[in-house]
């Protein structure tokens, strides 16, 4: 049980280490996300997730609309659920 809590909690951690170093997101080292969320890889630049932010099971953070070819900013401040 406690391997694979620590496995859990080393995953999490590097899934937003790699999303903040190589994909080159905005998110702050404090932000909790779940395994399964996801989050939008065609404007990067337009999404920030504060401090202290959690993004639950199979949640989806997007900052594109395709049909009318709309870019937005997406902003999660600091404790956000």
């Amino acid at each position: 049980m406690r391997r694979t809590a620590f496995l859990r909690e080393f995953l999490l951690w590097f899934r937003t280490f790699f999303l903040r170093k190589v994909r080159g997101l905005d998110i702050h080292p404090t932000v909790r996300m779940s395994l399964s969320a996801k989050i939008d890889q065609s404007f990067r630049a337009g999404i920030h997730i504060g401090k202290d932010s959690y993004i639950a099971f199979n949640a989806r953070v997007m900052a594109y609309d395709f049909a009318p070819r709309l870019y937005q900013y997406t902003h999660w401040r600091k404790l956000f659920y």
